[in-house]
């Protein structure tokens, strides 16, 4: 997922990738001070491919989970619309967690979250994961090209930690999936990510690590698999150092720095988005603020912190053209947000690119535009920026949910 950081703010505050709970985020605490610190990361997210653009979104009754379904939306290189490309068969209320790839090993182009080269050749290939929802109670795999013509599937032996980052990987290098509950999770990895997982190590085990000590671990957040295949771990910590981990020949050594001035806070890896040029960490640090790593050439460098302030929270993670992070911060209640704010990471800075269409569920940033999805029910409403800053509504889409079908 090397191009997957963007955010929709009402009052955002930074936070990494992908992941809320079972209906649209998953939260993970660290204890900071003496007081619990609490790090919500959305589902919701965008990104872009060799052949077209992406965005994974919710759809239908949002404030009730049994009614609430993930969609995946696709514009295909060429086109002007944008069309349903939802993988099929499988109760999806608990959302994805998104592998994004370009490459394989043969061809020295991989990308750490994603499925390597596709049919099409033009090497990028998308998977997700379901995460569990009411009566799914594993995890599927899906795994299609970049055009999203044609899905298969994989199945994983558990399910998905129901955070973005629980899944990564390359058709080169394999994949990781991070499985189950907090206190029991566990590190599982396969060649081909359809079968054959095989646990590599465990949350119990990182911990009881030297590295893991060190950070006083409190939990697994986040996979990744590097381009030159090393894989990596990310958590939460109790002390200020990042809870980075590198897998290597059967031991566990720290893979980041710690935060210059956040030594006396928690931390929470988020997200950990792998490209070619290298790798962006996002980290949500003590209670509110988010932090992204960025390291390139084998050096770390630290991001200015965005903060989230009261009242504010993350609608969306997801990348801008560059690869660097983006986010959508609402402000105001999930359920009834006010306003929302798009934020993009410019070197080593977050600038706000103004507010959003009340009501943005997500945004997608292209090279040279942004678009704004607006759910009611059923039905997507599509608009685009225009350079004068107006927005005008593109398209209207409507998802055939059967409502009730998940009670």
């Amino acid at each position: 997922m090397s191009a997957r950081l963007v955010a929709l703010v009402g009052l955002l505050g930074a936070v990494s990738l992908l992941a809320a709970s079972c209906s649209g985020g998953a939260a993970d605490t660290t204890r900071a001070g003496g007081k619990l610190s609490t790090a919500t990361v959305p589902l919701t997210t965008s990104f872009e491919t060799a052949s077209g653009e992406w965005v994974v979104l919710p759809m239908g009754h949002l404030e009730t989970k049994l009614n609430k379904f993930w969609e995946v939306l696709v514009k295909r290189a060429g086109s002007p619309r944008w069309s349903l490309d939802t993988p099929p068969g499988v109760a999806d209320n608990g959302g994805f967690a998104v592998a994004v790839g370009s490459g394989s090993a043969a061809s020295g182009s991989d990308l750490s979250s994603g499925t390597g080269r596709d049919a099409d050749g033009d090497g990028t290939s998308v998977a997700m994961g379901f995460l569990v929802s009411n009566l799914l109670g594993f995890s599927p795999l899906a795994f299609t090209e970049s055009t999203a013509k044609h899905w298969t599937t994989g199945v994983l032996p558990g399910s998905l930690t129901p955070l973005p980052g629980s899944f990564a990987g390359t058709a080169g290098h394999g994949y990781l999936a991070l499985l189950g509950r907090r206190g029991s999770r566990r590190v599982a990895a396969s060649s081909s990510g359809r079968s054959s997982w095989t646990t590599l190590t465990t949350e119990t085990a990182v911990a009881s690590s030297n590295s893991g000590r060190a950070c006083r671990l409190v939990a697994l957040t986040a996979v990744a698999v590097m381009p030159g295949g090393e894989r990596l771990l990310g958590g939460s910590c109790r002390s200020g150092r990042v809870g980075l981990f590198e897998l290597s020949g059967g031991s566990i050594v720290a893979a980041a720095p710690r935060l210059g001035r956040v030594a006396k806070v928690g931390t929470s890896v988020a997200a950990i988005d792998v490209s070619r040029q290298g790798a962006v960490v996002v980290v949500v640090e003590g209670r509110r603020d988010v932090v992204s790593l960025v390291e390139r050439d084998g050096s770390w460098q630290e991001t200015a912190a965005l903060p989230i302030a009261p009242g504010e929270h993350l609608e969306e993670l997801s990348e801008s053209p560059g690869g660097e992070p983006a986010v959508l911060l609402a402000k105001g209640s999930e359920a009834a947000p006010r306003s929302e704010e798009l934020v993009l990471l410019d070197g080593t800075r977050w600038q706000s690119e103004g507010s959003v269409p009340k009501g943005t569920q997500a945004v997608a940033l292209a090279a040279r535009s942004v678009t704004a999805f607006l759910v009611h029910d059923s039905e997507a409403k599509i608009k685009l920026r225009r350079p004068s800053g107006d927005w005008v509504t593109m398209q209207r889409l409507v998802a055939p949910i059967l409502y009730g079908s998940s009670s």
